[in-house]
């Protein structure tokens, strides 16, 4: 049966949204990546001005302003002058909640994004297909666009950091290891917290020397060790909680079996494995994590998973799933240990 006139008129507004939205998308990493919101004062700024001190076109910088004042980011006030808006000041370098560089790695992000049909076509990443290599070759070889991503990530760990300090009790363990734990921001974080605990980040020897970095600027000798290795090929230190945050969604099955059951064997006995992961719900609402797992397949060939999925991952590494639980917005900490243990639902 047709839907009523009125339906069908709401139907095709819907559509046409979701076809456009690569517009105010790409509008928003434009203005990022120009660090236009680096430049507006304490208060209202004139578009000139603001063109001037960016190198931006007047007339289209306003077309830019008004599009991202329809999302909230800016405001456009009577007499043509534009504000940013608190929403907008996480685009500025200087706030600690900043998300530019999340952003700016979205629009690196945008030209693989056009070759999203190969994915579809062949099942397989469309990165390499485009670079000759890797994603993560190509951040390796790349310093430019390396230090781009470990800044983006070191942002998110920033604006997640409440929720997993939160949603997560570390205060059992004494010796935390994080698994790809690149600048080091998440692993510090938990060692400020909880002063009693110390740790090893783990990751690649291009990613070592920020790591270093935090290590040294927030004082954390002594507690906070940097071990440089591949958690494909190499011995993963041991510890009694080994923490992986936003990895085992960057690769395959296979590849993910690999990093799981080196990290079983770094595990104590008793010790606990958790995964802060975004997890795919069994709904048909909108959400980030699907727009994640799209961009997961086309980029690295990962995906996000399901609980089903986690269960089935952990029981193939010889690990025992716990539970999956809710952190914040879009995070989930999903656990599990090495003794086996009867699985429970998602909270």
């Amino acid at each position: 049966m047709d839907k009523p006139k009125g339906a069908r008129a709401e139907d095709s507004a819907a559509l046409l949204e979701l076809a456009e939205a690569s517009i105010g998308s790409r509008v928003l990493q434009i203005v990022a990546e120009l660090g236009i919101a680096d430049h507006f004062p304490e208060g209202p700024a004139e578009p000139g001005w603001l063109a001037a001190r960016t190198g931006a076109d007047e007339d289209t910088l306003v077309s830019f302003l008004r599009l991202l004042a329809g999302h909230g980011v800016f405001r456009e006030l009577p007499g043509g002058t534009f504000e940013l808006t608190s929403r907008g000041a996480l685009l500025r370098s200087d706030d600690p909640s900043s998300l530019r560089d999340v952003v700016r790695l979205h629009g690196f992000n945008y030209p693989v994004l056009e070759h999203a049909g190969y994915s579809l076509r062949t099942g397989e990443p469309a990165f390499p297909s485009l670079r000759g290599q890797t994603f993560f070759e190509h951040l390796r070889d790349n310093p430019g666009q390396g230090t781009v991503f470990g800044a983006a990530m070191a942002g998110l760990s920033r604006a997640e950091r409440e929720d997993v300090l939160t949603g997560y009790d570390f205060s059992p363990y004494r010796h935390v290891v994080d698994v790809g734990g690149g600048d080091g921001t998440l692993l510090a974080s938990i060692l400020r917290t909880h002063p009693e605990a110390s740790g090893t980040l783990f990751d690649q020897p291009h990613v070592v020397p920020s790591a270093e970095r935090t290590r040294d600027d927030l004082r954390l000798h002594g507690r906070m060790d940097v071990v440089a290795g591949d958690f494909f090929t190499d011995v993963v230190p041991k510890g009694d909680l080994h923490v992986l945050k936003s990895i085992i969604h960057d690769w395959s099955r296979p590849e993910a079996e690999v990093i799981l059951r080196h990290c079983r064997e770094a595990m104590s006995d008793g010790g606990r494995l958790v995964l802060f992961e975004r997890v795919l719900l069994p709904d048909n609402a909108p959400s980030q994590t699907k727009s994640w797992d799209v961009l997961m397949r086309v980029l690295l060939g990962g995906a996000e998973r399901t609980v089903a999925e986690f269960q089935d991952l952990f029981e193939s590494c010889g690990l025992a799933f716990e539970q999956a639980t809710r952190v914040g917005p879009a995070m989930f900490v999903v656990e599990a240990v090495r003794s086996v243990s009867t699985g429970h639902a998602i909270e």
